[in-house]
């Protein structure tokens, strides 16, 4: 499968793939919406961009049409997110206009030269989907003008500090997480003996943390005590390197659903446990949220954008999905994700 990112905009979380002229003649129109035509080349893309969605959640890479996503066969998901897209599309344009926003010559000149070079890279693969330069262009300008309308939403939406620590309260957990190497200095793996070792440091670990003391105190000395075990030496800066300080989210694609909820249900502050899964001895203990006005600090601005994207989106989708939308069922059928060349 051929992934590629073609083009970056603040609000494009996911792989960007413009819009283009389509090189399949007819039929050349796809879709209306709101009275606006959606041609073949702009409804191929966001069929592309949707197959890509449907790859990373599917569960057999190698079938991605024959899966399901949330109960719904892969080709109806897909299909039903491409016309999303495309009511998306006419639905940013109609706004951009009303809210009077402009591009300035430089920023225009600077997406043409990203549009040449993405299509430079991957124009072969994308031609062969009926995905061509021009409408490449434009799909890249109308992820500039949602860009620019995300913007204008966001100074007037800014969330205060206790809605965001609200948010954060309910979305993140605050932790402390250390490492235990199971492999000596050439990353081969120690021996069993030395590794159910290793582990019951880590154990020892948990339950010194719950019993109340604080993962400071015990971080360094488990961890040396692995590193002597496994033949290492320690230096001053070796914690710093196998332990961290971070906030973790409820939907973070790092941790399995199970260590997740392991760490969401834990009650209270101070609580530790071993994460089985990992490949080596991982203690994850949590921590107050805002022990420090740094530990809030230092999240705050990323967060308030986190908040406020998802409002702007959720509202352009609501709005977006509110528009008209007629389908020419010959030409979807002809336009089927089956045709999508994956390489």
């Amino acid at each position: 499968m051929k992934h590629v990112k073609l083009v970056s905009f603040a609000v494009c979380a996911a792989l960007v793939l413009a819009l283009s002229g389509c090189t399949i003649k007819s039929p050349a129109t796809v879709m209306t919406v709101d009275g606006t035509d959606i041609p073949a080349g702009l409804y191929l893309t966001y069929q592309l961009e949707a197959y890509n969605s449907a790859y990373s959640k599917v569960e057999d890479k190698t079938n991605v049409l024959g899966g399901e996503i949330d109960g719904v066969k892969a080709t109806e998901w897909i299909h039903s997110e491409t016309v999303k897209k495309a009511q998306k599309y006419v639905y940013v344009a109609k706004a951009y206009d009303d809210a009077k926003l402009t591009m300035s010559d430089d920023d225009l000149a600077t997406l043409q030269d990203t549009v040449d070079s993405a299509y430079e890279q991957n124009g072969d693969w994308l031609a062969s989907n009926g995905i061509g330069k021009e409408s490449y262009y434009e799909y890249a300008l109308s992820a500039s003008k949602e860009n620019a309308l995300y913007e204008a939403y966001a100074e007037d939406n800014t969330p205060t500090d206790s809605e965001i620590k609200a948010y954060m309260n309910e979305n993140y957990c605050h932790v402390n997480i250390l490492y235990l190497p199971t492999t000596d200095t050439s990353y081969a793996a120690l021996a069993d003996d030395v590794i159910a070792s290793i582990k019951e440091k880590a154990q020892k670990m948990v339950d010194d943390i719950n019993g109340g003391k604080e993962f400071a105190d015990v971080a360094e000395d488990t961890l040396k005590a692995a590193f002597e075990l496994g033949g290492r030496e320690y230096a001053d800066d070796t914690l710093s390197s196998y332990s961290t300080n971070t906030f973790v989210k409820s939907d973070s694609t790092s941790y399995s659903e199970a260590v997740l909820k392991q760490l969401f249900d834990a009650k209270a502050a101070g609580t530790a446990f071993l994460n089985e899964e990992a490949t080596m001895p991982t203690i994850i203990n949590k921590v107050e949220n805002f022990a420090t006005d740094a530990d809030f600090e230092n999240y705050r601005d990323g967060v308030s954008s986190e908040m406020t994207y998802a409002d702007f989106e959720a509202a352009t989708k609501a709005e977006a999905e509110k528009l008209s939308t007629t389908e020419n069922s010959s030409a979807v059928s002809t336009y089927s994700p089956k045709k999508i060349k994956t390489a």
